[in-house]
């Protein structure tokens, strides 16, 4: 048994406990091909059937092994639910058999920033981008990541960088409005987007008032 196999036996109980119970296998037995099985624990997470998509996605996994789609599905259905510690082992299992998959690597950069490990995360994404700097959502990860660390101007930056390539992304917009509020600075940028917007005007004041109580934000992924 290899070591990363072994890793994902040890976690298996821990996930299916946090998302329901071995009660909803049954509802794994009908897909047989690795799209189906796939396909359908997406679709389990889009209804709020965690239960359901976590058995579907170990399912595909022990029928699956040597392929890392179920473990990057079941490792961000993790990180969304809360168990972080539970994602980073899924998805350094899932890069131990592709060490180069970037869908892998930006959940666990992810999962890292949940976890106020703002060291590691750094690194994910700035691995990422720089192999590849055009993706916004690496830019949020890496501010969110200098954040921890308590490097806020170069978080400014970071989102900045990322609005640059997308200038209406929501998630780069209100988590740079947030730092800018927090630091009371008065020249905040004037969002041209409508949607970004309100956005911004509907859930920044709760966000400020979440984040005064040292609560991190989190950097998990609608399925």
């Amino acid at each position: 048994m290899t070591l990363s196999r072994l890793i994902v036996k040890c976690v298996i109980a821990t996930v299916v406990l946090v998302v329901g119970t071995s009660s909803v296998v049954q509802a794994a037995d009908q897909p047989s091909s690795l799209q189906s099985l796939l396909s359908a624990a997406r679709s389990a997470e889009v209804d709020g059937r965690d239960d359901r998509a976590a058995v579907l996605y170990r399912h595909a996994h022990e029928t699956f092994p040597l392929t890392i789609e179920p473990l990057v599905g079941w490792g961000r259905l993790a990180n969304r639910i809360g168990a972080h510690d539970e994602a980073v082992v899924l998805l350094n299992s899932a890069l131990s058999i592709h060490p180069q998959d970037r869908e892998a690597r930006r959940h666990l950069g992810d999962a890292l920033v949940n976890l106020d490990r703002g060291d590691e995360a750094l690194a994910v994404y700035e691995r990422l981008l720089a192999e590849d700097p055009m993706h916004p959502s690496d830019w949020n990860g890496k501010g969110l990541a200098l954040e921890l660390v308590d490097r806020r101007l170069e978080a400014r930056d970071a989102y900045r960088t990322g609005l640059a390539r997308s200038p209406h992304d929501p998630q780069l917009l209100s988590n740079l409005e947030l730092l800018l509020a927090s630091e009371d600075v008065p020249d905040r940028p004037k969002p041209s987007n409508d949607i970004a917007l309100a956005y911004i005007a509907n859930d920044a004041a709760s966000m400020i008032r979440a984040r005064s109580g040292a609560a991190p934000r989190s950097a998990g992924r609608d399925p």
